[in-house]
């Protein structure tokens, strides 16, 4: 039998190789998964617009965003229609499922479903309390995921009708 790395009488050669196998082990799986382009990302942004009375029934509601991860963004949104009248805040609220876009300004968007609460604040303005959920997109954000929480207030007293909208959470871009 073939003496291997010796050094006087001890022999290191079994417990050296796994101990270097156990180090490339190591050393290797961050960049394994580095290389694997998941990842999770903040989300941050805040939003304004302006919405109006949609076809449907509901409302279309467009503007613009800047944030973390999506840099200067175009937002659009198409709200079902909503049950009238709206309940005070503290009384009740109104359960709302929103699909909403925010696409970057090379084109690549994010799509996301928008649900939570709304509620009548002031005499002609409203309240929204909810959370996004990432569904996908296109381009870079193709495969994405992420969640976090979404809030918006809005302005019926106005011409056009105006809201504001913020969103904080996470975005994992999935290759």
């Amino acid at each position: 039998m073939a003496r291997f790395l010796t050094s006087g009488r001890r022999r290191y050669g079994l417990p050296l190789i796994l101990l270097t196998v156990a180090a490339l082990f190591v050393l290797a799986a961050p960049a394994a998964l580095a290389d694997s382009g998941a990842s999770d990302l903040p989300l941050q942004w805040t939003g304004s617009g302006t919405f109006v009375p949609a076809p449907s029934g509901g409302s279309l509601f467009t503007g613009t965003a800047f944030g973390t991860q999506i840099g200067k963004a175009s937002i659009h949104a198409d709200v079902p229609p909503q049950p009238f009248p709206i309940p005070a805040c503290g009384s009740g609220s109104n359960f709302i499922v929103v699909p909403q876009t925010l696409t970057a300004a090379n084109g690549d968007a994010i799509s996301e479903i928008v649900s939570g609460d709304g509620c009548q604040s002031g005499p002609t303005t409203f309240h929204f309390t909810g959370t996004y959920t990432i569904v996908g997109g296109t381009g870079r954000y193709a495969n994405a995921t992420g969640s976090g929480s979404a809030i918006e207030d809005g302005d019926l007293g106005t011409s056009p009708f105006t809201f504001t909208e913020s969103q904080n959470g996470t975005i994992s871009l999935n290759p």
